[in-house]
């Protein structure tokens, strides 16, 4: 290259160190400019350094260090005009544009620089600045492109031309690394933003309490406080129990451990609530802070409180409470097995439950367990289990599937004492029924006999002679009255005495709905809408009493009853059966006396109502009469759900 003679006008000290520094180059270190250096001047606070004598005394000390630097340097170096002309090139600006140096001094600015924007806006800071640095994008040979980083001066020449020295640095890595970081530190924002946990970051001082310095947005709703209100604000605004925290805070600097531990916060408006905190000295550029990931604890405490209390139930309770397989293996047995039966924990638990089964229950037992697996509970089963010494107890059983988990949970009582009472009581009333029913079968024969007679006594008498006499009416009237009131009396007891006697079984409504109906005599022309076939209960033949008595109470009171509707809805955990007709229905006032015994509003017994009420009860059931006067009866019988079948709903 042909040398030039290039002198550096008032160049400071400052100035010189700083591209030195930064770029390794800033004087005009080329094979033009540093051969033929003429005048330049440094200024120290010792005075000026005449440059040309310094380079005389010892021209190769300074010629090869800074040929070196600019031959060297990782970054590149260009010499140009101020309209983009190249003058020179350094070997890193080869390297870095993919040119060798003839190639690059007849490129363009535009073949090397995207003339953009950013590009046009460094021009016009140079331009007016004399200097400018900024972020370009630059193209290579073949075409691709890279994000530099480059610092441009203006100076003038020997001859008082400008030139400009560009120093270029690739940050296409760099650019790369701060995006992943970037991403990096939105991924962690987000996850910190998004966590359920809350989570605060604490900056602890070597004296005083922790400083709140970051918090998620979990922190900032459980406490109720805005990012303003509680960034830079000390740990006492939510945390009364200071010292404790503080101090874990300290050990977990020293230590590096982590440390988990609870506390009571505080909201802002006063509440308090129980948090599980776990402590985590982090490092933050070069400070260490606190990291604390908290969460509400309060409900698992009250869970923790009713597990305990279940627990002490389950341990405590008079009942045989069981958690049994699918295999048809006990898992879990409360203390209440080995007390009543005798077996220790470890022999139930170590064969088929169906073992310890009295035989003759074991079939009904199978078909419970069956009707488990199959998804349905099964409440009040029966069934008897030996005991260590050979001693049989009856058990009531009320049993629900999880099949998840081919899981059965199952609460057993112990009935043999008043399986034995009922026995009893059973016998003491088979007496009573049989005393009962010859009673009424020699009353109601002699009942017979007072009726024949009367009929027999009217003919001898003769109609027109009894018909003329108001006494001997009122008599004979009054006769076969009572009769009559006697035969519904006996009738009356013979319904009751069978309440609770027969076995309770599934009972399809529907049917003895229908067969009720059957069963009445003279009935009238009816609209019957029946909407219960296929509903199902566990009850006994009586319940088709209920239903004749509810009919017969709607023809001989309602007056007016032109329908009657017998269907069931299904609320929560209960159903409710309900009987309605069209009738005068009840007055308010009769209300609370209809179900008492002898309570009529006409010439009826008093009793039919009064059994039904019975009937139910004895069923475990409820009824009300819920209908508006005048406009017919609603009668409402509740029971709960394990009186259903299973099917009920499907």
């Amino acid at each position: 290259m042909e040398s030039a003679n290039c002198s550096y006008r008032s160049l400071t000290q400052s100035k010189l160190f700083f591209f030195i520094s930064q770029h390794f180059c800033l004087l005009l270190i080329n094979k033009i400019f540093i051969q033929k250096l003429s005048m330049v001047s440094l200024y120290s606070c010792k005075g000026a350094i005449d440059w040309v004598d310094l380079m005389a005394a010892d021209k190769a000390r300074w010629d090869n260090p800074f040929r070196s630097l600019y031959e060297n340097s990782f970054d590149a170096v260009l010499l140009t005009k101020p309209n983009g002309t190249l003058l020179a090139a350094n070997p890193a600006a080869c390297g870095m544009f993919g040119e060798s140096e003839d190639e690059l001094l007849n490129s363009k600015r535009a073949d090397l620089v995207v003339v953009d924007e950013k590009c046009v806006s460094l021009l016009n800071e140079r331009k007016k600045m004399g200097k400018a640095r900024g972020e370009l994008t630059l193209k290579r040979k073949d075409g691709s492109s890279f994000e530099g980083e480059v610092t441009s001066t203006i100076f003038l020449d020997a001859d008082g031309l400008e030139k400009t020295i560009m120093i270029i640095r690739d940050i296409t890595q760099q650019k790369k690394t701060e995006e992943t970081l970037k991403e990096s530190e939105g991924r962690y924002r987000s996850l910190f933003e998004q966590a359920g946990d809350y989570i605060l970051v604490f900056e602890l001082p070597k004296v005083g309490i922790p400083i709140i310095c970051d918090a998620n947005t979990a922190a900032l709703n459980v406490h109720g406080y805005s990012r303003e209100e509680l960034i830079g604000k000390p740990i006492s605004i939510i945390n009364k129990q200071i010292e404790l925290k503080t101090k874990k805070m300290r050990e977990i600097t020293s230590t590096g451990n982590v440390d988990v531990f609870e506390v009571i916060h505080q909201r802002k408006d006063g509440s308090f609530f129980e948090a599980e905190v776990a402590l985590q000295a982090v490092k933050i550029g070069n400070k260490t802070h606190i990291l604390s990931v908290e969460r509400d604890i309060t409900e698992r405490k009250r869970t923790q409180e009713k597990l305990q209390q279940i627990d002490l139930i389950f341990k405590n309770s008079l009942d045989m409470i069981c958690m049994a397989g699918f295999d048809g293996y006990f898992k879990v047995l409360n203390p209440a097995w080995s007390k009543i039966l005798g077996w220790s924990n470890k022999e139930l638990l170590s064969k088929p439950w169906i073992e310890f089964v009295h035989p003759d229950d074991q079939a009904a037992t199978a078909n419970a367990r069956a009707t488990l697996i199959d998804g349905q509970k099964v409440f009040q089963f029966e069934n008897r289990y030996i005991c260590k010494d050979g001693s049989v107890r009856w058990l009531s059983w009320n049993s629900f599937p999880y099949p998840k988990k081919n899981i059965i949970f199952g609460m057993a009582r112990d009935i043999t004492g008043q399986k034995e009472a009922d026995e009893e009581v059973a016998a003491a009333n088979e007496k009573i029924r049989v005393v009962g029913s010859l009673t009424r079968h020699d009353v109601k024969n002699k009942l017979s006999i007072i009726l024949s007679n009367t009929y027999l006594l009217r003919r001898i008498i003769g109609d027109k002679i009894i018909g003329d006499s108001p006494t001997l009416v009122k008599l004979f009237t009054s006769i076969e009255n009572a009769v009559e009131a006697s035969n519904k009396l006996f009738e009356f007891s013979s319904y009751y005495e069978k309440i609770g006697v027969e076995q309770p079984s599934e009972i399809n409504v529907g049917d003895f709905f229908k067969q009720a109906v059957a069963l009445q005599t003279n009935l009238p022309e009816l609209q019957i809408f029946n909407e219960c076939n296929g509903f199902k209960v566990i009850a006994d033949s009586l319940l088709r009493q209920i239903f004749y008595n509810l009919i017969d109470n709607s023809v001989k009171h309602g007056q007016k009853t032109s329908k009657i509707h017998l269907y069931y809805l299904k609320e929560q955990d209960a159903i409710k059966l309900i009987y309605q007709d069209d009738g005068v229905g009840i007055p308010e006032a009769n209300k609370p006396r209809m179900f008492s015994e002898g309570f009529t509003t006409g010439n009826g017994s008093g009793l039919g109502l009064m059994l039904v009420k019975k009937i139910v009860e004895a069923y475990g059931w409820d009824i009300t009469e819920e209908g508006a006067p005048g406009l017919g009866v609603k009668f409402v019988i509740s029971m709960p759900d394990y009186h259903l079948h299973s099917n009920l709903g499907k």
